[in-house]
């Protein structure tokens, strides 16, 4: 009679591969080495520069979102923000797939066209000096 032990497995289904021992963190020695957590949600932060060169590519040169992040110096989430606002100037492709593409010449004419922010005026009122307000717990003296 075959008894199964716990501890022991049968093989396990490829999707249930062991961690790659190259991805396994380092520590100190006190605690065991352990893998390292991969984040599931998107990188939304401004990438490094790029790593061709923007001018010596052809206008109808596609990129995607992150490649024109990197050439704009731009947030990914930003990218995505200005895909919500009607009527921003930086065009985009949809390809099969769903996927987001930039022209290179849609690029370089919105960055021609690059016009300074609009800043909405302080509407702020000055603060009172401490002096003119009277406390909402205290009468006038009479």
């Amino acid at each position: 009679m075959h008894k199964s032990v716990r501890g022991t497995a049968a093989p396990s289904p490829s999707h249930h591969r062991p961690a790659d021992p190259l991805a396994l963190a380092k520590s100190d020695g006190d605690v065991a080495d352990q893998p390292i957590k991969r984040s599931h949600h998107g990188f939304r932060g401004v990438p490094p520069p790029p790593a061709f060169d923007f001018d010596a590519l052809p206008d109808g040169a596609l990129l995607n979102e992150h490649e024109t992040a990197a050439v704009g110096r731009w947030s990914t989430n930003t990218l995505a923000a200005w895909r919500l606002r009607a009527g921003h100037g930086l065009r985009w492709v949809v390809i099969a797939g769903g996927f987001i593409r930039y022209r290179v010449s849609a690029i370089r004419a919105f960055l021609a066209d690059a016009a300074p922010r609009k800043r909405k005026p302080a509407t702020r009122e000055p603060r009172s000096r401490a002096t003119d307000a009277v406390p909402a717990t205290q009468e006038p003296a009479r």
